[in-house]
């Protein structure tokens, strides 16, 4: 059974369903799952929620109630905290709940707690100042921090779901007071903590990114890295262009962090080097499946039977060395960020199109599953339609949310 996301679900009911296994996706009721269209997905429960906390205890009431012990995998942060904190609850109905160190998942959700525990680990990370209302915003100066710096919810999910208007839920850089009173007072406002962060010198093309599995003793079964050299928004965004390559580097300090933060099962952790002086200093941890799975499956880790076969007691998949220079690319994303980019005078149109000359792999499509790309490229029409007639204000503004509402509970 697989917990929310959008993308991500989509990789990971793929890999399941081509190893026979019979997925059940509970969706978050929010973002547009199109692993619903897919022909890997078994069954379909929609719960139509708009708030973090009542799709939780709908999703575990569900759990409890349906007679299916299964294998509970969350794809999306709020699935990562129901397991968080009602493993037992889980367990006792049957399930077999993600391989994971609870206390460590609650952690890694907590952006202020992760940067703390790295500074103590000695892995380097901006300085950080958190606001939970807008007289903490002086905090700032008086840590030393200057402008511009950045705004960073200390919770992505539970801003999509509370503000989807906010201007980006992964961050936004401000250049003076008004701006960081201007980003911080709407996070506070839905009870979301501000973390107020230093910028880390240079381009997205530096960012980087170690992925592993740590076995129930610590100890590491797989090792992967990766570069994002396009993103959006950019400077804080959703990659849109990631690529393959092995970075000892990033791997070793990588591996340092979730070893100190005690982690076991999956982990995923962002980097980026720093401009001035080449350190490899963090930006985020997520103990679960993310946006790039299926570029981690392509290069030869199957994450998602990983952690199935784990918990089922199977033999694990082959975990060889991951093949370098594979593309995934996320096309309307990437021409948006294209834009930015050029706007910013960050790349031109000529070297985006020369990163493309190499084949790339596309998050959704796939010949043997074209429906769940189709269906994506129709909803990605209509919004850039209502876009366009918001803009020339025939209509109001685009909705938030999917694009269309899908079938209710029991599903397919």
């Amino acid at each position: 059974m697989l917990l929310g996301g959008a993308v991500t679900t989509l990789s990971v009911a793929r890999s399941l369903g081509r190893a026979g296994v019979a997925v059940t996706i509970l969706a978050d009721g929010y973002t547009n799952c199109l692993a619903r269209r897919s022909r890997f997905c078994h069954r379909y429960v929609h719960f139509d929620s708009h708030d973090g906390a009542g799709v939780k205890a709908r999703w575990l009431d569900w759990l409890v109630s349906c007679g299916e012990p299964a294998v509970v995998l969350p794809c999306g942060d709020e699935g990562v905290e129901l397991v968080a904190r009602n493993r037992s609850v889980l367990v006792g109905a049957g399930h077999l709940p993600i391989e994971a160190a609870d206390d460590v998942l609650l952690t890694m959700l907590d952006k202020q707690r992760t940067y703390q525990l790295a500074a103590e680990l000695g892995v380097a990370a901006p300085r950080t100042v958190t606001a939970h209302s807008p007289d903490d915003v002086a905090g700032a100066a008086e840590a030393g921090l200057s402008y511009p710096c950045a705004v960073k919810p200390t919770r992505s999910d539970i801003l999509m779901r509370s503000l989807p208007q906010y201007k980006s839920a992964k961050g936004t850089v401000v250049h003076n007071e008004a701006e960081l009173d201007a980003a911080v007072r709407p996070l506070v406002s839905v009870g979301v903590g501000a973390l107020i962060t230093e910028l880390i010198v240079g381009g997205d093309d530096r960012h980087c990114s170690y992925y592993s599995y740590l076995d129930e003793n610590g100890e590491p079964l797989l090792h992967f890295t990766k570069r994002k050299p396009r993103q959006y928004p950019i400077g804080f965004g959703s990659g849109t262009f990631h690529v393959t390559k092995w970075q000892p580097d990033v791997a070793a300090v990588g591996l340092k962090l979730f070893q100190g933060l005690g982690l076991r099962g999956m982990g995923n952790v962002e980097f980026k080097r720093d401009a001035r002086d080449g350190a490899i200093k963090l930006v985020e941890c997520t103990p679960r499946f993310t946006m790039a799975n299926e570029l981690v499956r392509l290069a030869g880790i199957d994450l998602a039977l990983v952690a199935y076969n784990r918990l089922v007691g199977r033999p694990l998949p082959p975990l060889g060395t991951a093949r370098d220079d594979l593309y995934l690319w996320f096309p309307p994303q990437d021409v948006r960020a294209l834009r930015a980019y050029r706007e910013a005078g960050q790349l031109t149109t000529g070297q985006w199109l020369r990163s493309l000359a190499r084949t790339p792999h596309f998050p959704t499509f796939q010949w043997r599953d074209p429906v769940p790309s189709l269906v994506g490229a129709r909803g990605a029409l209509r919004q850039m339609g209502r876009a366009r007639r918001a803009a020339s204000g025939r209509s109001g503004a685009p909705a938030a949310g999917p694009p269309d509402h899908v079938e209710p509970a029991p599903g397919r």
